[in-house]
């Protein structure tokens, strides 16, 4: 499965170098999370970069740092940081308002604390997400969505995310 969603966003990025000529739009996002997995809450920062190729079809780069931690059995847990790649598949509503569903993936960095001792592990994760933004003035827009990451290691995580959207 990871292969197969590694292709499709490796061929949507080609996508987008080839479709240069073409009108594209180009945004970044900046926000905040809330991540919860059911034993685990954490709270990150998120960026994103992105291109809509057209009305319905783009991709996006996404990066997280963790900025809360979470105990479990004694032991403090966080997400350090976490990068991702997604194709995103757009529903227009309106000429300012979007619905729009992520497949893609990601790594997370996580670290745990106990007693002076610390450890790192990194998962990869498939990840796909729903959500909806818009656009009060133009370039400047509200984006809200719910992502769900299921880890490699076994389980998954949901976050809900609200940003400020800029287009370029």
């Amino acid at each position: 499965m990871k292969y197969l969603i590694s292709a499709a966003v490796a061929a949507a990025a080609l996508a987008v170098s080839a479709a240069g000529a073409q009108a594209q739009t180009w945004y970044g996002s900046v926000g905040a999370s809330r991540t919860d997995s059911g034993e685990l809450s954490f709270g990150m920062v998120e960026g994103r970069l992105g291109a809509r190729i057209n009305d319905n079809f783009g991709v996006e780069a996404e990066a997280g740092f963790g900025i809360t931690e979470d105990d479990y059995l004694g032991v403090d847990v966080k997400i350090k940081r976490s990068l991702g790649l997604a194709a995103v598949v757009y529903m227009p509503i309106s000429e300012n308002t979007d619905l729009f569903a992520r497949l893609g993936f990601a790594n997370a960095e996580f670290e745990a604390s106990t007693g002076g001792v610390t450890a790192n592990e990194a998962d990869d994760a498939v990840l796909l997400g729903l959500g909806g933004q818009y656009f009060w003035a133009g370039n400047n827009g509200v984006r809200y969505e719910v992502t769900h990451y299921e880890y490699d290691m076994g389980g998954g995580s949901d976050a809900i995310a609200l940003s400020y959207v800029r287009k370029f």
